[in-house]
C-alpha cells in the first residue's frame, strides 16, 4: 500500500488528521517547518438548497494545523479531523463499476470545489495581519492534495458536519513536504504527472481535470514518462495517446474535452494557447462530465463492437509509430539548438570554414537532365553524405523541410566535433554496413533498402507520383555528445544507430526545366 503520509489517529481521546513530514525533530527544526502551522488549508462544502454556513451562505471554511508531535521517529503536523480520501487514490482504486461511479463523482466534486476556491481567490489571499501570519498560498491542484468525502454508491451518508462531496485542500507547503517525504517516485506519481509546469490558477485546474478524467476513463495517466523532465516536455508538446485510442467507446464530447484540456500550452508572452493555435476557449468540464449527482460512469462510455474495436486498435498502433518518430525527430532538432549555437560560434572563428559553407550555399547543384527516379535517388542518397545542398536542389515548395533541417543540424554538429576531436565524426550507413557494422564513436546516418514504386507515370501534365520506402538510420536519441574542450574528457562511448522504416508518398513536378520533389508525405510502417 502506498505511504501517503496523511493519516487519522487518536490523540488525547479524539480523532485528528496528521501530516507526516518524514523529518526527525532536528531536521524539522532546521527546515523551520513549525512556521507552516500558520498557513491555512480550505474546506469546501457542497452547496445545498436552503442551507447556509457561518450565517452568510459561505461554503468555504479554513482548516489550520493545531500542533506538532513526534510519532515513530518523525514529526507529524496535526489538526482537526477530516474523513476524506485523496482524490488520486480514489481514481486509482476505481476497478469496478461501483468504484468508477464513486471516482467520477469525486472528480466532479473536485472540479466544482476548485471553481469555488478560484472564485474566492482574492479573498483567500487577503492578509489583514501580515506581521502575525504569512499570506496564504492558493493550493496547487495536485490530486494528492484534495481529501474528498464521497459516499459509496447506493449508501446513505452518515449525518455530520462533513457530507459527501466535502473536500479539504490542506496547506500547500505542508502538503508538499508530506508528498515529497516518501521519496521521489511518490512525488512523481502524485504531483508531477498531473500539474502543468507553466500554468496556474484556473488554467492549471482545467489541465489537471483533463488529466484526471483521462486516468479515470483510460485507466492510465496521460503522461507516463519515468522522470519529471520528460513529463514536463510531454505536457508542453501535448505528447500523449489520444483518449479515443485508449478508451474505445468513450463519448466523443468527453474525449474532445480531455484532448483539448491536455493540449493547451503557454507561449512566450505567457498567454495560454492551444497546441494547434486555435483561440477557442477551453470547454466547461461540468458541462461535459455533468454536475455532482448526475449520470454515472456507464453513461460516459460504451463497449464498441468487434469490428470497430479492431479498426481502432489498428489506428492506435499506426498513430503510436508515427508519433514516436515525429517526437524523436522534433526533439532531436530542438535538443541540438544549443549545440548549433556553439557550433556556429566555433565555425565563426574559422574564416575558411565559414567561407566554405557560404560558397557551398551559393553554388547549389541542380537536377537538370536527371530523370524522376534519379532525382529521388539523389535526395535519399544525400542523407548519408550530409549533402543538404543537394537535398535542397531536389525539392520545391518546402517539401522535405524536416529532413533537410535534421541533416543540416547533423552536418554542423559533425564539423564541431571534428574540430575538437581531429577526426571524421560521421559515416554513411552504407559504408558502415559494408565494414560489418562495427561499434563506432562516429555518427552513422543515411538511408538503406531504398525502393521506388511509380504510381503516376503520365508526366504530360507536369506531375508524377511515387511511393518510396526504405530504412532511415539516425543516431539514438540523447547520444549526440556535446563538444568538450577539456583534455580530460572521457572517450565517447560507441553507439548503435536506430533504423526507422518509412513509406513516403512523393509528388514530382516539372519546374524550371527539371523534375523536382514538390510534395512529401511520410508514413511509418513499423519500428525495428
Amino acid at each position: 500500500m502506498m505511504n501517503t503520509g496523511i493519516r487519522r489517529f487518536r490523540l488525547e481521546g479524539k480523532t485528528v488528521l496528521g501530516f507526516d513530514t518524514g523529518l526527525n525533530s532536528q531536521a524539522f527544526a532546521q527546515a523551520k517547518m513549525a512556521q507552516f502551522i500558520n498557513q491555512p488549508g480550505y474546506i469546501v462544502f457542497p452547496p445545498r438548497a436552503g442551507e447556509t454556513r457561518n450565517g452568510a451562505g459561505d461554503i468555504v471554511e479554513t482548516w489550520k494545523p493545531l500542533g506538532v508531535m513526534e510519532r515513530s521517529g518523525t514529526m507529524v503536523v496535526w489538526g482537526s479531523d477530516f474523513p476524506g480520501k485523496a482524490l488520486d487514490l480514489i481514481i486509482a482504486d476505481s476497478g469496478d463499476d461501483v468504484s468508477k461511479d464513486t471516482a467520477l463523482e469525486a472528480l466532479r466534486c473536485w472540479i466544482r470545489a476548485r471553481r469555488i476556491l478560484e472564485g474566492k481567490g482574492a479573498g483567500l489571499s487577503r492578509n489583514t495581519n501580515a506581521s502575525a501570519n504569512p499570506a496564504p498560498e492558493f493550493p496547487v491542484p495536485w490530486p494528492a492534495g484534495a481529501l474528498v468525502v464521497v459516499p459509496e454508491a447506493g449508501a446513505t451518508p452518515e449525518p455530520g458536519v462533513f457530507p459527501g462531496g466535502t473536500i479539504l485542500f490542506p496547506p500547500e507547503r505542508l502538503l508538499r513536504r508530506t508528498v515529497e517525504a516518501p521519496g521521489p517516485e511518490t512525488w512523481l506519481s502524485r504531483a508531477e504527472r498531473w500539474v502543468h509546469p507553466d500554468l496556474s490558477g484556473g488554467e492549471s485546474s482545467a489541465f489537471t481535470a483533463a488529466a484526471l478524467a483521462y486516468r479515470l476513463f483510460c485507466g492510465t495517466p496521460p503522461f507516463e514518462a519515468r522522470d519529471a523532465e520528460t513529463i514536463h516536455q510531454d505536457m508542453r508538446e501535448g505528447n500523449y495517446m489520444p483518449p479515443r485510442f485508449r478508451a474505445p467507446g468513450l463519448r466523443d464530447d468527453i474525449a474532445a474535452f480531455i484532448s483539448e484540456g491536455l493540449s493547451f500550452t503557454v507561449n512566450r508572452k505567457r498567454e495560454r494557447i492551444p497546441q494547434g493555435g486555435n483561440a477557442a476557449a477551453l470547454k466547461d468540464p461540468e458541462q461535459i462530465l455533468g454536475p455532482p449527482g448526475s449520470a454515472g460512469f456507464s453513461a460516459c462510455i460504451r463497449t464498441p463492437d468487434a469490428e470497430t474495436l479492431k479498426k481502432i486498435t489498428a489506428e492506435r498502433e499506426q498513430y503510436r509509430k508515427k508519433n514516436d518518430l515525429s517526437v524523436k525527430s522534433r526533439r532531436f532538432v530542438r535538443r541540438n539548438v544549443t549545440i548549433l549555437a556553439v557550433g556556429f560560434a566555433v565555425l565563426a572563428i574559422s574564416a575558411l570554414s565559414a567561407r566554405s559553407i557560404i560558397r557551398s550555399r551559393a553554388e547549389l547543384p541542380n537536377t537538370r537532365g536527371m530523370s524522376p527516379a534519379e532525382v529521388i535517388e539523389a535526395y535519399y542518397g544525400a542523407f548519408g553524405t550530409l549533402d543538404h545542398t543537394l537535398m535542397e536542389a531536389c525539392v520545391i515548395n518546402k517539401a522535405g523541410k524536416n529532413d533537410i533541417s535534421m541533416i543540416t543540424n547533423i552536418f554542423v554538429i559533425s564539423k564541431v566535433r571534428q574540430a575538437y576531436e581531429m577526426n571524421t565524426m560521421t559515416i554513411d550507413v552504407r559504408e558502415w554496413q559494408a565494414a560489418g557494422s562495427p561499434p563506432t564513436e562516429a555518427t552513422v546516418v543515411g538511408v538503406t533498402d531504398l525502393q521506388l514504386l511509380a504510381l503516376d507515370t503520365d508526366g504530360s501534365d507536369g506531375e508524377l507520383s511515387y511511393r518510396v520506402s526504405g530504412l532511415l538510420w539516425v543516431p539514438p536519441e540523447g547520444d549526440e555528445p556535446l563538444p568538450d574542450e577539456s583534455p580530460e574528457r572521457p572517450p565517447v562511448p560507441a553507439v548503435t544507430p536506430v533504423a526507422y522504416p518509412f513509406a513516403d508518398e512523393l509528388r514530382l513536378s516539372w519546374h524550371k526545366d527539371s523534375w523536382r520533389i514538390s510534395g512529401l508525405e511520410r508514413a511509418i510502417t513499423g519500428l525495428e
